[in-house]
């Protein structure tokens, strides 16, 4: 049998914390084995999930962002929560700009800065709907 399948673009809420930023995704009713997160050699963390939803049908989703320069596989933490895959990404900081403080590097930057407007596109097209 073939396997026909049904793409979707998944919710996700990416949050800034102190030490780290966590991206929770909001992926129904798929299990652990369903799920996969991964880093490859360029620095792109890819989620990506499949389950089956029928005999043939199955639905799928895979998503990319740019991770921080200097995080490494083994950095991230990745848990799942009632069924939500959460994905922490530290911070490094870095003790050569002492004129602001310690900051993260500009990847992560980017990376919350443009998840921030999504969102807040995303809650202002709510508004208007």
């Amino acid at each position: 049998m073939d396997r026909s399948y049904i793409d979707f673009e998944p919710d996700y809420q990416y949050r800034d914390e102190e030490a780290h930023d966590i991206i929770e995704f909001q992926v129904k009713d798929f299990r652990k084995e369903q799920l996969k997160v991964q880093l490859s050699s360029n620095g792109v963390l890819t989620v990506c999930g499949e389950r089956p939803s029928g005999r043939t049908r199955w639905i799928r989703f895979r998503k990319e962002f740019n991770a921080p320069k200097e995080c490494k596989a083994n950095d991230f933490r990745v848990r799942l929560r009632s069924g939500i895959p959460y994905i922490k990404i530290p911070k490094r900081y870095c003790s050569a700009d002492f004129s602001t403080g310690c900051t993260y590097s500009n990847a992560t930057s980017l990376i919350a800065n443009s998840r921030r407007r999504q969102t807040k596109s995303r809650e202002q097209s709510k508004e208007r709907g």
